[in-house]
C-alpha cells in the first residue's frame, strides 16, 4: 500500500536471521517490489531486553544467537559485546552476499543485495557506532581523558 503511495523504500523491523531477511526479500522481489529493501538491525543491549523486545515484536531469534548470549546473560557488558559482533557479522553477511532472484528457468531476474541498514539504537548510539567501526565504515578515537569524549571520522574509501 505504501508504494503505491509513493514510498521510495522499505525498512525492515529488526531481525537475527538473514535467511529470513532474504526471503522476504526474495517474496517482495518475486510480486514485483524493485525499490530498496533496508534491513533494520537493532544492537543487543541485554539479555532480558533483548527476549522482551522480541517476545513484543514476534520476532524469532535463532539458537545460535541465544546460545551465544546463554553463557553471559546476567553481565550486560558481555552481552552488548557479544550483541555488536552478531550484528556485525549480520551486516557483513548481507553486504557480501549477492542474491540473486531467480525465474523457474533459472535465468537471474534481479541481485536483491542491500542498500545500506537501519539501525534501531533506542537512543544507545555506542553498540551501532561499535558496529559500523567493525564494518570499516567510520573510524573511532578514543579521547583517553574522558570517557564519553570520542569523535567520529567518516571513512567513505571503504563504502
Amino acid at each position: 500500500e505504501k508504494l503505491d503511495v509513493g514510498a521510495d523504500f522499505i525498512i525492515t523491523q529488526f531481525f537475527y536471521d538473514v535467511d529470513l531477511f532474504w526471503g522476504y526479500v526474495k517474496r517482495c522481489r518475486s510480486v514485483g517490489i524493485t525499490c530498496p529493501i533496508i534491513p533494520g538491525i537493532m544492537p543487543i543491549q541485554s539479555y532480558s531486553s533483548l527476549l522482551k523486545m522480541t517476545k513484543f515484536c514476534g520476532i524469532s531469534v535463532p539458537k545460535s544467537v541465544i546460545e551465544r548470549l546463554q553463557e553471559v546473560r546476567h553481565d550486560d557488558e558481555a552481552v552488548k559485546k557479544i550483541g555488536c559482533e552478531i550484528a556485525s557479522e549480520m551486516c557483513r553477511t548481507m553486504l557480501s552476499s549477492s542474491n540473486f532472484l531467480k525465474n523457474e528457468h533459472g535465468e537471474v531476474l534481479v541481485n536483491s543485495g542491500v542498500d545500506g541498514f537501519h539501525f534501531y539504537t533506542l537512543n544507545l548510539e555506542r553498540s551501532t557506532t561499535r558496529i559500523l567501526a567493525a564494518l570499516g565504515a567510520v573510524d573511532i578515537i578514543f579521547d583517553n581523558t574522558s570517557a564519553t569524549s570520542k569523535k567520529i571520522k567518516e571513512n567513505h574509501a571503504k563504502w
